[in-house]
């Protein structure tokens, strides 16, 4: 983020200053704490995640133009050419609703399917881009028209039905869209009769809007990201999928198919038909040139059991039947703390002793990773402390005081307005925007995002947590049902489900939401002491990846659950490793 001084520990401070408008303080000691925050807060967004500005993107970005390679292109139009094998020379309308400077064209010459187009009508943001686009199509016979303009902005074609729509719609996160774009969404969804739920990017409106005037029997073929099968907001575009397309088909591409985006993507394709509830869909990996087929059902929250085999798939349905149950059913997991500014609510010993905080300071486990095994203890505790971790939350709701009394929480609470953490919306809508609602620590813990596979310990010494773990109880509420449910949670089939009922985005990460954790199918078994014991030994010496405890953990269940066994995990295994392969590759 910010070059380092040679021979100093902390970032350049005129360079943060740049970033976050902010000067720093003239006391040397609360430069330091200022910078520590401020390379985490200062410039940080949801979810302790960069948030990026239109001043900080550049213009590619900022409208989604990433130009889609030539190899990707082509297989477009050879799935157009199989799917319109029917129609005549010179026969095929065509609509391209975010053609860039024209690259599904350029590479279209020479193209089997070159012959039966009758006509283009291309639709283009940038008036340069649209020019290339222009001079691109004048190389063909057939007719052509460019609009420069958005097809969700008074360019969306009215009245005309096309029998191809083609292309490579813009990837841009919400943040960026244009109001004038998000009131014709709003136009679109409404004649569509689709209810967007909080658009999290451009690219879905926009599919639906090329999608829309396309006739009944007519093909389409577009580079979308694989977030189409896990996106939250996605989810509603795939029901309409169900019912509204035929001949479905998705082509997976290796990672890095397509240079410089960080999504992976695929090749959706198809026939528009009339709406109804059935549908079948052809996958194939274009890594290994394996195919197979599903059954499409509207009621899958993800696609994400699309990347197996139906026979590990139909595997997988009967384990939920016979031993295995929703954690909802079992237990309760939630959001924790929200704090609205983690680095600054969040402090090591060094703070805590420098602003005399002590009297507001709560045991924190800031990070799953630093738990030995499946118990967060005093052991835990000890080691965030020999690391010099952020294990104190500031809870300045209790044992209120006026801050003018104490010099320390003074200076604090100074230093966080002039970083101006009180304008944030998590914080300025407190009544007093320093007092975090401190939630009481849940007996169980799981990781919110996770790179092998989330992990869930007992918190047996009563740590609190953020939002970036998530805390609860069983809902029976008693010691042996949570020993239990985390020495029996780390298995093949309820770390799958997590695969399969999580997302992915760029960079492998594996993230779940509250309702996909519900969804988590675990065994439903009470295990010994004996035996939490020794899964947890297996916790504490299993490599990053869990093999080891994964397989005892496989063993444990299979010796409990006589309808289960060792053969049944070691297929769910692979399942889980084909996936979880997927995901990391990405990085």
């Amino acid at each position: 983020m910010a070059e380092i001084r040679s021979g100093h520990p902390w970032p350049n401070l005129a360079l943060l200053e740049a970033l976050s408008g902010f000067d720093a303080p003239e006391d040397p000691n609360l430069s330091v704490l200022w910078t520590t925050v401020l390379v985490s807060v200062g410039s940080l967004g949801k979810g302790g995640s960069p948030m990026r500005l239109r001043e900080d993107v550049s213009s590619d970005k900022l409208r989604g133009g990433f130009y889609t390679p030539e190899a990707l292109v082509r297989f477009c139009w050879t799935r157009i050419d199989e799917l319109t094998r029917g129609f005549g020379p010179r026969s095929l309308m065509v609509l391209e609703p975010s053609a860039g400077s024209g690259n599904f064209f350029r590479f279209l010459e020479g193209h089997n399917v070159e012959e039966r187009i009758r006509s283009v009508h291309a639709i283009e943001l940038l008036s340069e881009e649209s020019a290339k686009c222009k001079s691109a199509l004048a190389e063909f016979k057939f007719d052509s028209k460019v609009l420069n303009g958005s097809i969700l902005n008074g360019s969306r074609p009215k009245g005309i039905e096309f029998d191809v729509a083609v292309g490579n719609p813009p990837y841009l996160r919400y943040q960026f869209i244009d109001e004038n774009d998000l009131n014709g969404i709003s136009e679109l969804t409404s004649e569509m009769d689709v209810q967007l739920k909080g658009v999290s990017n451009l690219w879905i409106p926009v599919l639906l809007a090329a999608l829309e005037p396309l006739r009944t029997g007519g093909a389409f073929a577009f580079v979308i990201p694989t977030e189409f099968l896990t996106g939250i907001s996605a989810r509603v575009f795939r029901e309409w999928v169900v019912e509204n397309v035929s001949n479905l088909q998705l082509d997976f591409f290796p990672p890095e198919s397509f240079p410089g985006v960080l999504q992976e993507v695929l090749v959706f394709s198809g026939i528009k038909k009339k709406p109804t509830s059935k549908a079948n869909i052809q996958l194939i990996d274009n890594g290994s040139q394996k195919k197979w087929k599903h059954k499409l059902e509207p009621n899958h929250h993800t696609w994400t059991h699309l990347y197996l085999p139906p026979d590990i798939w139909k595997a997988v349905e009967e384990a939920k039947q016979v031993a295995f149950t929703p954690l909802i059913n079992l237990a309760k997991l939630s959001v924790a703390t929200v704090t609205g500014a983690n680095q600054y609510f969040c402090v090591n010993d060094e703070v805590l002793e420098r602003y005399s905080l002590q009297a507001w300071a709560k045991p924190l486990l800031p990070k799953s990773r630093f738990v030995d095994g499946l118990v967060s203890n005093k052991a835990t505790d000890e080691k965030l402390k020999n690391e010099n971790a952020p294990r104190w939350l500031l809870d300045f709701s209790y044992n209120r005081i006026d801050p003018k009394s104490h010099a320390g929480m003074s200076e604090y609470l100074a230093l966080g307005e002039k970083l101006g953490l009180h304008t944030r919306y998590k914080t300025r809508i407190r009544n007093n925007w320093h007092e975090v609602p401190v939630i009481t620590p849940g007996k169980l813990l799981l990781s919110k995002r996770s790179h092998y596979f989330p992990r869930l310990v007992l918190n047996e010494f009563g740590h609190h947590t953020t939002d970036t773990i998530y805390s609860g109880a069983t809902l029976d509420g008693k010691d042996s049902t949570a020993k239990g449910m985390v020495g029996t949670f780390h298995n093949s089939l309820t770390l799958l489900t997590s695969e399969l009922e999580g997302r992915s985005f760029g960079g492998g990460v594996l993230e779940l939401v509250p309702s996909e954790v519900g969804r988590l199918v675990v065994p439903n078994v009470k295990i010994t002491s004996s035996e939490f014991s020794r899964i947890n030994k297996f916790s504490k010496n299993s490599n990053d990846s869990g093999e080891e405890l994964i397989n005892e953990t496989n063993k444990l269940i299979a010796l409990n659950l006589p309808d289960i066994s060792l053969s049944f995990f070691d297929s769910l295994e692979s399942a889980r490793q084909l996936l979880l392969s997927r995901r990391i590759e990405r990085i």
